[in-house]
């Protein structure tokens, strides 16, 4: 009975260090999906950085580019009130003339 005793022995520690194995195998397998889900949390962060970067660089250039449209149209009505100021009266009388006949 004593090499049975010795087999059934070495049977039960084979059994608990398969156990052991399982239940270490898991811990890592549990710690690899952390890790993999920091992983993919930081790149989503880095990406979502980067992309409120560039919102706000393209919000910026189109704010420019509204304050110099803005600008020009300003320019460009001035000029026009300034034809228009000068002119005014003749065209009047131009138009005046060309109806009445004189």
């Amino acid at each position: 009975m004593d090499v049975i005793s010795a087999i059934l022995d070495i049977d039960n520690k084979a059994n608990e260090m398969i156990e052991d194995g399982k239940r270490r195998r898991d811990e890592i397998l549990k710690e690899a999906e952390l890790a993999e889900k920091n992983i993919a949390d930081d790149i989503n962060s880095a990406a979502d950085e980067k992309i409120e970067k560039f919102r706000e660089e393209k919000l910026s250039e189109q704010r420019s580019a509204q304050e110099q449209l803005d600008v020009s149209l300003k320019e460009s009505k001035e000029r026009l009130q300034k034809v228009y100021d000068e002119n005014h009266e003749k065209w009047e009388n131009d138009i005046f003339s060309a109806v009445i006949g004189r």
